[in-house]
């Protein structure tokens, strides 16, 4: 039943999901191929990242025998990433919508670099990853995204926003459906995209026989009081 909390909790920090994002959005470009840092992401977790594998099809042989003896260690390639945070509300990222390339080698996203602080408001954040994560449309085979939370619970105007610290939800049917619009439209006031963004994003998908995987750790180091880990 936990996996069922995640949608709720993230629309208390999203506004106007029926919103889409325009079609004439011209970007900054922004190279953060060396933004690297080694998340600390749970073993669990990589199960679940590597049992991708195991359900395309691939370790079809071992689901009568011992998993432990018979595991494959499946090929692995990196993602190439993009991320792109887009304007909703005018001054809210200072005037300008960023095209950040992550490449293969990035993963850390600090948005005290991007987001307005005398101006908050709303934004889209848009991944996009190669190989494509669709074809013809639907999600290609095994493709989950995994979010494991690095934020407090916060409480906004009343209301409890956030999943926690350390928790771990599948956000794929999530994450697909607000891509479709262009992105999540996330708010930046009174810190609500802390409770968001912040943590550790990790995207999988098996292509041709081989698992593709990619972390993407963010945080806004202005509200490191609301942070687990610093």
């Amino acid at each position: 039943m936990k996996g069922l909390l995640l949608i709720p909790l993230l629309l208390l920090s999203c506004k106007f999901n029926s919103v889409e994002v325009p079609d004439d959005v011209e970007f900054r470009q922004v190279d953060l191929k060396a933004s690297v840092i080694n998340p600390k992401v749970p073993s669990f977790l990589w199960d679940k990242v590597e049992k991708q594998y195991e359900m395309g099809g691939v370790d079809e042989y071992s689901e009568e025998l011992d998993r432990k003896k018979t595991k494959i260690d499946p090929p692995k390639k990196v993602f190439e990433m993009r991320v792109q945070l887009i304007e909703k509300n005018r001054g809210s990222l200072a005037g300008v919508n960023y095209d950040l390339d992550f490449g293969s080698s990035g993963n850390y996203l600090d948005l005290k670099d991007f987001l307005n602080a005398e101006k908050p408001g709303s934004f889209f954040f848009n991944v996009e990853l190669t190989p494509s994560i669709e074809i013809e449309g639907k999600p290609i085979k095994g493709f989950k995204v995994f979010h494991l939370s690095n934020v407090k619970k916060l409480k906004i105007d009343g209301q409890v926003h956030g999943n926690g610290c350390n928790e771990v939800r599948d956000i794929t049917k999530f994450f697909l459906t607000q891509k479709a619009k262009g992105g999540l439209l996330v708010s930046a006031t009174k810190a609500r995209h802390m409770s968001l963004l912040g943590g550790t994003f990790v995207f999988v998908a098996v292509e041709n026989e081989t698992l593709y995987f990619s972390s993407l750790t963010i945080t806004d180091t202005r509200f490191l009081n609301f942070t687990c880990r610093k």
